[in-house]
């Protein structure tokens, strides 16, 4: 069957932004310069910041 939907077809090279990872027991940090996401290791849950390191979106620990 054939999709009426255009295709979508990237054509240019994107930049990946220069990035930081570090790491502890406890979380995985992902740091660009303007955000930064955490990985709590134990609950899986994801928590971004902006780069001043104020909270915008997390989740709760084990939550669906």
């Amino acid at each position: 069957m054939k999709s009426n939907l255009p295709e979508l077809v990237f054509t240019s090279i994107v930049n990946i932004p220069e990035f930081k990872v570090s790491e502890s027991k406890a979380k995985l940090e992902i740091t660009t310069s303007k955000m930064t996401v955490v990985v709590d290791k134990k609950s899986g849950a994801l928590s971004y910041r902006k780069y001043e390191g104020k909270l915008f979106l997390s989740e709760k620990p084990d939550g669906l």
